[in-house]
């Protein structure tokens, strides 16, 4: 009985393991960033986004996270599937309203169609 155990529990192993990386993904995208439509212009998406020691504002690797999210919140949502535009990335001003506390905002547009 204990050897048929041991393919099961292999498989179930790995299967695990796998997925683990796209779960520490997944969990940060959602803690560290949002994504909606500004309420000013319906036609433009604004993604905000957290910075961190792991996600530090200056770092080249820690913006390419940050993209990859945005292409997972685009996809995820059907937003866009011709494509987008990143048209503008900013801090957060001091005044300016921020529910989420994000530190980054990213102002979105659909590609034109060709």
């Amino acid at each position: 009985m204990r050897t048929r155990m041991l393919p099961a529990m292999s498989v179930i192993l790995l299967g695990l393991a796998a997925c683990a990386g796209t779960g520490e993904k997944d969990y940060d995208r959602h803690r560290m960033s949002a994504i909606g439509v500004s309420a000013a212009d319906p036609g433009v998406y604004v993604f905000e986004a957290k910075i961190s020691p792991k996600f530090p504002a200056d770092s080249a690797a820690a913006e390419q996270v940050r993209l990859d999210w945005l292409a997972d919140w685009m996809t995820r949502r059907d937003f866009c599937s011709g494509g987008y535009e990143v048209l503008e990335r900013r801090p957060f001003a001091p005044d300016e309203p921020n529910p989420y506390r994000s530190d980054l905002r990213y102002t979105v547009k659909c590609a034109e169609p060709d």
